[in-house]
């Protein structure tokens, strides 16, 4: 938590202004479908972490490499529905 008020004290210091996020749901989608897009990727996310973390795999030296594809290909395919804002 400390970590996370730091960070967020260095880019409020370092941007000039008030940032502004715009997070919207897709035309068409509604709260309730946007709450759940974003479960379902979240879950992913979360599962893939357990899985490519826990387990000791001839490819466990590439699981961070998986974390980020994981992350990466959640986030473009939520974009359109809910501004992706996977927490």
């Amino acid at each position: 938590m400390i970590g996370g008020i730091v960070a967020n004290a260095l880019l409020m210091a370092l941007t000039p202004g008030t940032l502004e996020v715009n997070l919207q749901l897709g035309s068409g989608v509604n709260r309730t479908q946007g709450v759940f897009f974003e479960m379902f990727t979240t879950a992913i996310l979360c599962l893939s972490v357990l899985m490519l973390g826990a387990e000791k795999h001839l490819l466990t030296p590439h699981a961070p490499l998986a974390f980020a594809f994981t992350l990466m290909s959640m986030m473009m395919l939520s974009i359109g529905y809910t501004g992706t804002g996977m927490k």
